[in-house]
């Protein structure tokens, strides 16, 4: 999630607009949860606790009483859906993002 972050803020830098949307969250992390979770790396609480924080980052309007100053990040997350077959979306990660709104 750091990465992904990371490459948000570097590309906002470098086109000096941002992007503004991440694309499907929860398909691009539910690989890495399920490793993580098997080998015991983290629990789904602290997993949850992980999409929390990541989501309050991706969210963060800087300088709001300077209207024209005004710089957020306000990234859209994508979530659920269909996949390319037409089967439902719908994973832990999907939970724990509405869980956390």
């Amino acid at each position: 999630m750091n990465t992904i972050l990371f490459m948000r803020e570097a590309s906002a830098s470098l086109e000096g607009i941002g992007v503004s949307v991440l694309g499907h969250l929860d398909r691009i992390l539910e690989p890495y949860y399920h490793r993580d979770l098997a080998e015991g790396i983290i629990t789904r609480e602290e997993a949850k606790d992980l999409i929390c924080f990541f989501l309050a980052m991706s969210d963060v309007r800087f300088e709001m009483r300077k209207v024209r100053l005004h710089v957020g990040t306000n990234t859209t997350v994508v979530i659920g859906g269909c996949d390319a077959r037409g089967d439902i979306v719908f994973n832990d990660i999907t939970r724990m993002i509405i869980e956390a709104y």
